[in-house]
């Protein structure tokens, strides 16, 4: 009785807090299908072997794409997610592309020789000459996929716009199946 008697009295505030607080959508199947939407772009990435270690790209987009749907998910707004979303891709990123060396080395020196094969690679771009290290396309695409990922989540979660937690994604994984050299039999992931 004293149960019925709290739900009844507490019931009327909570509507009014929830009408005044903003809605924020959540849909555990369609957050389950925008994750697998992200994970098979970003396999059909990994399948295409352009070089070593694509999969750190398949690890890059997961974490983006769980963090975006937190994000979109959560009450912050939009400034206090754009500085969410900056600290995190200022520790994520960086720490995914560490991940090429072994943990016995200090992680000054991790940081000091992934930025220097990245300014060595930049200069080769720059300069007009085939880049050798594949750690520079890894980055390149890691950061393309952190990025989608984690807008369509936010997209996902905050606005419930599903054109734009798919599209990216999609067009991306077509963009890579065209350039693949062999996307005749590849054709089934686009399926």
């Amino acid at each position: 009785m004293l149960l019925l008697h709290l739900t009844w009295m507490v019931l009327p505030l909570y509507t009014q807090v929830m009408e005044k607080s903003p809605s924020r959508w959540w849909d555990l199947p369609s957050a389950a299908l925008f994750m697998l939407s992200i994970l098979i772009s970003t396999w059909r990435l990994t399948i295409t072997d352009w070089t070593d270690h694509l999969g750190y790209v398949t690890n890059l987009a997961a974490a983006a794409a769980i963090l975006g749907l937190a994000l979109g998910a959560s009450r912050f707004g939009k400034r206090g997610v754009s500085w969410l979303a900056l600290g995190y891709t200022l520790v994520f990123i960086p720490r995914q592309l560490i991940a090429f060396y072994d943990r016995d080395i200090y992680l000054g020196e991790r940081l000091a020789s992934t930025g220097g094969r990245l300014l060595v690679s930049i200069g080769e771009f720059a300069g007009d000459k085939p880049v050798q290290d594949p750690l520079f396309f890894i980055t390149l695409i890691g950061i393309l996929y952190w990025f989608i990922a984690l807008a369509s989540g936010y997209q996902l979660a905050r606005h419930n716009n599903m054109l734009a937690a798919i599209l990216p994604a999609g067009l991306t994984m077509l963009v890579i199946h065209q350039a693949d050299q062999s996307p005749a039999e590849r054709l089934w992931i686009i399926a």
